[in-house]
């Protein structure tokens, strides 16, 4: 396998759950030993998928409503075409503690601080709330469509990372938001899978 061709959404889960032959299987490691950024995140985000649906307790759907779920999602993948690993970088537009406001703008005082980054077609609002233990905040953030529905945005991937080390996970509810609780005050990168690529918030100071 090419360093320069990902591995298939597919593969990865046949890779995690341990269905591909000897010689897929070690194609696979190859691969990833190269240190692709794109197929370790795709990689971490199914494994915290796959965790997710085994601690699940509902009944498992018929066979042919997940064999159409995998079609529809095989082709709206084709569609998207290399969208999917598209390494995006948002741009910081409003910072509350900034004395360069926009006219107008309320000041929301010393006990939260917003954020507001935009990447393309999309923005995150974090809002980072003082806790009482001194040194520890919460991170509260929002995805908001510049166009398009906000269903969009719904169970993507979010990562808080501290350096290189991941030092949280989680996933966007119904309207985009996310949370990180009870975090040390330090600099931080927040990376979001989202459908158009990879956005990633770079040295967030808190």
């Amino acid at each position: 396998m090419s360093d320069s061709v990902h591995v298939s959404f597919e593969r990865l889960i046949d890779y995690l759950e341990g269905k591909l032959s000897e010689p897929d299987r070690r194609a696979v490691e190859e691969h990833l030993a190269t240190g692709c950024p794109a197929c370790d995140a795709e990689l971490a985000w199914i494994g915290r998928l796959i965790a997710l649906m085994r601690t699940d307790e509902l009944v498992d759907p018929p066979k042919e409503v997940i064999e159409r779920a995998c079609a529809l999602y095989s082709k709206m993948r084709q569609q998207s075409g290399a969208s999917a690993h598209r390494e995006l970088e948002a741009v910081l537009v409003y910072d509350s503690h900034s004395s360069l406001q926009p006219a107008g703008v309320r000041t929301m005082g010393g006990e939260v601080r917003q954020l507001l980054y935009r990447a393309e077609d999309v923005d995150i609002d974090l809002q980072m709330r003082e806790l009482e233990r001194p040194g520890s905040i919460d991170i509260l953030g929002q995805v908001l469509p510049l166009a398009g529905e906000a269903g969009d945005l719904a169970f993507q991937s979010v990562r808080l990372m501290r350096g290189d080390e991941e030092v949280g996970s989680t996933f966007t509810n119904a309207i985009g938001e996310f949370a990180f609780e009870e975090v040390e005050e330090a600099t931080y990168g927040i990376g979001l899978r989202l459908k158009m690529g990879h956005v990633n918030i770079r040295d967030v100071s808190l």
